[in-house]
C-alpha cells in the first residue's frame, strides 16, 4: 500500500505517500480530467507524472469530498475551499498537509548538498547562519514550508524569512515582508530518513 502513514496534528492531518509505479494501475493512468496538473500526461519525466498522480491519490485518501486544484502560480487549493493544503515531494515520497488554518509543508532528502546554495537563502538572523549541513537542511525545509503558506514570488527566503530554535523538534519562523507579515511554529520530523517540516500556529502580525 503506497500510503505510508497519516499523522493527526492540531487542526488537521498529514499524509505520506510512497511512490510505487507498479501500484498505479492502468485505470489510474488514464487521463481523467483534473484541474491539478491537467496536462500531466504530456510531461516528459515519467517520475514527475508519478509524483502528480500520487499527489492526486493521496488527496483522494485524505479528502474524498474535496477536489484538488492549483492556481496560476502552481499553489494547490481545494474545492470546496474549507481547508488549506500544501504538498511537497522528494524522490519517492509525497507529503501533504491539510489544515483549518493556513499551512505549508516541505520534505527533502538528506543527500541534497544544501551548503552550496547557503548564501541564497540564509540570513544573519537565522539560527543556522554558522550551522552545519543538517541545520541548513532544516532551515531550507522550514523556509520552503513558510513560503508555501502563500506561494507568492514576492517573498524571498533570504530577505523576508527568519528562523529561530524553540527546542530540539521545533523552530519558530517569522516573515517580515511588509505585505505578508506573519509568524508560525515549524515542526521537524524524520520520515524514512527524509527531513520534513510543517507549519502550525499561523498568526498574522
Amino acid at each position: 500500500m503506497p500510503l505510508l502513514k497519516i499523522l493527526k496534528i492540531h487542526k488537521g492531518q498529514i499524509g505520506i505517500w510512497k511512490i510505487d509505479e507498479k501500484e498505479i494501475n492502468s485505470n489510474q493512468l488514464n487521463p481523467t480530467p483534473s484541474e491539478y496538473h491537467p496536462k500531466v500526461f504530456t510531461y516528459k519525466s515519467n517520475h514527475k507524472i508519478m509524483q502528480v498522480l500520487s499527489a492526486r491519490l493521496l488527496a483522494q485518501e485524505l479528502l474524498p469530498d474535496h477536489q484538488l486544484l492549483k492556481n496560476k502560480l502552481g499553489k494547490p487549493y481545494l474545492n470546496p475551499d474549507t481547508l488549506s493544503i500544501s504538498i511537497s515531494n522528494d524522490q519517492d515520497l509525497v507529503a501533504m498537509i491539510v489544515n483549518s488554518e493556513k499551512c505549508g509543508i516541505d520534505i527533502q532528502t538528506p543527500k541534497r548538498k544544501i551548503f552550496k546554495i547557503k548564501k541564497k537563502f540564509i540570513n544573519k538572523d537565522d539560527f543556522s547562519y554558522d550551522g552545519n549541513n543538517e541545520d541548513l537542511l532544516w532551515t531550507w525545509c522550514a523556509k520552503e514550508s513558510m513560503y508555501k503558506i502563500f506561494g507568492i514570488p514576492e517573498i524571498f527566503f533570504k530577505d523576508h524569512l527568519k528562523i529561530k530554535v524553540i527546542n530540539e523538534n521545533t523552530l519558530y519562523g517569522e516573515c517580515i515582508h511588509e505585505k505578508y507579515l506573519f509568524s508560525c511554529q515549524l515542526n521537524k520530523l524524520k520520515i524514512n530518513n527524509h527531513f520534513l517540516v510543517y507549519t502550525s500556529n499561523f498568526e498574522t502580525n
